[in-house]
C-alpha cells in the first residue's frame, strides 16, 4: 500500500505528498533495511524527476521558488539543477549572482533530431526484442 501510494505520487511528481510518506514512521516499509539503504537514493532521483518536470514551462525561474516547491535547501537544489544541467536533462544555465535558472532557447531542429532519435531507439529496442 505505501509502495502504491509513493508510486502514484512519484507519477504525479507531487513532492510534498512523497515527503509526507516518507515522514511517516509508523509505515512498516521503514522497517525494512533493505529500503532504508535506498531511501536517500529514492529521494534524490525523486527530487531530480520532480524539477526536471517543474522548471519545464519557464525560460528563468528563481532558484529559492524551486526549493521551497519541493522543500530542500537552495544549495541542494542548485547541486541537483546542475547535475541535470551536466546530464543534459535540461537546457540551460545557473546564474548565481541573481540566484536564477536561465533556460536555453530550444531550436525547433534540436527538437526534431532529439525526436528523430527518439524513434531510432524504440525501433532498434523493437528489432532487438523480435530477433532475440
Amino acid at each position: 500500500m505505501v509502495i502504491n501510494s509513493l508510486r502514484s505520487a512519484y507519477e504525479k511528481n507531487n513532492m510534498m505528498q512523497i515527503q509526507s510518506i516518507l515522514g511517516n514512521k509508523s509505515n512498516t516499509i521503514f522497517s525494512d533495511p533493505e529500503f532504508a539503504v535506498y531511501l536517500d537514493d529514492l529521494l534524490r532521483n525523486i527530487r531530480l524527476s520532480v524539477l526536471q518536470v517543474k522548471v519545464l514551462p519557464y525560460t528563468s525561474v528563481k532558484i529559492g521558488f524551486l526549493a521551497k516547491e519541493i522543500n530542500i535547501s537552495e544549495r541542494e537544489t542548485r547541486m541537483l539543477l546542475a547535475e541535470l544541467i551536466l546530464e543534459h536533462k535540461i537546457n540551460g544555465f545557473i546564474n548565481q549572482q541573481d540566484g536564477v535558472l536561465e533556460m536555453n532557447e530550444v531550436k525547433a531542429e534540436d527538437v526534431r533530431y532529439k525526436a528523430m532519435d527518439q524513434w531510432a531507439s524504440i525501433i532498434t529496442n523493437i528489432h532487438m526484442n523480435l530477433t532475440a
